[in-house]
């Protein structure tokens, strides 16, 4: 099971994006293919903040051409919405712990706390990841 760290997805849809045809490389035969793509709503919900954001973007998408595309994810069988499970914030809680930093982390934190409880490996660029122990990442970039 694969988890996807929301920049990477933002990267291969963002075309201002110095990351975007590495990203979209990865992206576009994974989100067909026959691996389960777990998505947390953490992750759906920053894609359509970032996307439609003018401070970020030149040209951000507008908010029915984003939300189509987080449908057309959806729509694949190998794709599929995951939420944190009961042991989410005893996991939670340690990774913070772990790194001793808040703030900034705690998003990194809860994404990481649901790929260690879910046994998957986090696809991510982000090297704040590598702080984590007992995380599987993995850089395709």
């Amino acid at each position: 099971m694969i988890i996807p760290d929301v920049n990477l997805i933002v990267y291969a849809h963002n075309e201002e994006s110095p990351f975007h045809q590495s990203a979209l490389k990865w992206w576009a035969p994974l989100v067909v293919g026959d691996e389960t793509i777990a998505i947390p709503w953490m992750v759906t919900l920053g894609f359509l903040r970032l996307m439609t954001n003018p401070r970020l973007s030149d040209q951000p998408l507008e908010l029915e051409r984003a939300v189509g595309i987080v449908r057309r994810w959806f729509v694949h069988p190998a794709v599929q919405p995951i939420e944190p499970g009961t042991g989410h914030l005893r996991h939670l809680s340690e990774l913070l712990l772990q790194v001793n930093v808040g703030a900034k982390l705690v998003n990194d934190a809860h994404l990481a706390a649901i790929a260690i409880e879910q046994r998957a490996v986090l696809h991510t660029h982000d090297r704040d990841f590598e702080r984590f122990s007992g995380l599987r990442i993995h850089d395709p970039l």
